[in-house]
């Protein structure tokens, strides 16, 4: 298996794993739902996987009081 990050020692099938763990939360979150949703190519150049979960719930509860 190829190493991904040779500094983190994360195999390649890890990165992936991590990474669709993370499409997943997100897009149970309450964020993916609402109106105003991440694209997944911006949710990918925005680097959301390294977010917090919170973060997607706190969004969604800014946008309700605007």
């Amino acid at each position: 298996i190829e190493v991904v990050s040779i500094e983190e020692g994360i195999t390649q099938a890890q990165a992936v794993e991590f990474l669709a763990e993370k499409i997943k939360a997100y897009y149970q979150s309450p964020e993916s739902k609402g109106e105003f949703w991440r694209q997944p190519s911006t949710w990918l150049s925005q680097g959301a996987w390294d977010e917090p979960a919170e973060a997607w719930n706190s969004r969604t509860e800014e946008r309700a009081t605007m």
